[in-house]
């Protein structure tokens, strides 16, 4: 049926429940999980300070969600991989799909 999912996952209620599903289809498939988490670009000034750190945060921030994903997921048996990426989350999600 499935070999492959995409999960796009911010931490939220309605992101907890796809991941219910998700793993679900993924044990009956045998599928692979893609977690995905994406935050929005933040213009990049060179060497401004609060820049730095908001991209920090955001990576910092998405790597979290991706790994307690994984974890969920490869608890169960699941076979899942995970990226951070900058971008509108749509635009991103597309660039895994791809």
């Amino acid at each position: 049926m499935y070999k492959n999912i995409i999960l796009a996952y911010d931490g939220s209620d309605s992101a907890e429940s796809a991941l219910k599903h998700t793993c679900d289809v993924a044990q009956i498939c045998g599928a692979t999980v893609f977690v995905v988490n994406a935050y929005q670009t933040i213009p990049k000034i060179e060497g401004d300070e609060w820049v730095q750190k908001a991209i920090a945060a955001g990576t910092a921030r998405g790597e979290k969600l991706v790994s307690d994903a994984m974890r969920k997921l490869r608890a169960v048996g699941v076979e899942v991989k995970g990226e951070v990426l900058e971008g509108p989350p749509a635009r991103a999600i597309m660039r895994v799909a791809k």
